[in-house]
């Protein structure tokens, strides 16, 4: 069995499709089997766009992977006709998103950065229960803080030198800690709530920073009555 190897250019095409195309012919240069672009409002690359790096990267034959952030992002690479949905580290733990994903039964790969091992398998719960096939998702063994200390590598949880075997154990990692409240997710108002108004999927969303109510948390959430008025985006 061959190693499926992805170069991960992430926003280093700074919006820029000679940028990206750049990046797509280096990344074929190295070898690799995928070429990523990972999407933020800034840098963001409209549908056209993305018409055209998928045609050059199947021009190369190599697959075009992008990682969505966000619903409509699912929606439009799943209308792109994306065959594999990488599911970043930072949305293990939102699970209407989980949920979208997993309705699309596609190949997925699981990041695991941060993750401890039960969430792990509650993201995979959400997965499944959704319609994915569990023979189809591959859990990637990831770690959020770029470069990794090696004493955080923890390779032993899924061997280079001693201090990279880690203790079996998958959980978040002491570099990474920081990077938690900052990449994952918390329930928000989407717009305002007045005290006494019910919580629903139409006044609530999912968004950073990640020191709220947990998102797999939603289904217990909603329905429930709200104990004070919000305002749009502030923390549940």
């Amino acid at each position: 069995m061959s190693v499926f190897i992805i170069a991960e250019a992430g926003v280093n095409h700074n919006g820029s499709i000679e940028l990206a195309k750049k990046l797509i012919d280096v990344g074929v240069e190295a070898g690799v089997d995928d070429s990523q672009f990972n999407m933020l409002k800034k840098l963001e690359l409209d549908v056209d766009t993305h018409h055209e790096l998928i045609a050059y990267c199947k021009s190369k034959n190599i697959m075009f992977l992008s990682t969505p952030f966000d619903h409509d992002s699912i929606d439009m690479l799943n209308d792109l006709g994306l065959e594999i949905f990488k599911i970043p580290s930072g949305e293990i733990t939102n699970l209407p998103y989980l949920r979208h994903i997993g309705k699309l039964n596609k190949k997925v790969i699981l990041s695991t950065g941060m993750a401890d091992i039960g969430e792990i398998e509650d993201a995979l719960g959400v997965l499944v229960a959704a319609g994915t096939n569990k023979k189809n998702i591959i859990v990637l063994h990831a770690n959020t803080m770029y470069p990794t200390p090696m004493e955080d590598v923890n390779l032993k949880a899924i061997r280079n030198i001693e201090l990279a075997l880690g203790s079996s154990v998958k959980k978040p990692s002491k570099s990474e800690k920081p990077n938690m409240q900052v990449a994952r997710k918390s329930i928000v108002a989407s717009c305002t709530i007045q005290k006494g108004e019910k919580f629903s999927e139409d006044n609530l969303a999912v968004k950073r920073p990640g020191n709220g109510i947990n998102p797999m948390r939603w289904d217990e959430i909603i329905g429930t009555i709200s104990q004070k008025d919000y305002e749009v985006d502030e923390l549940i």
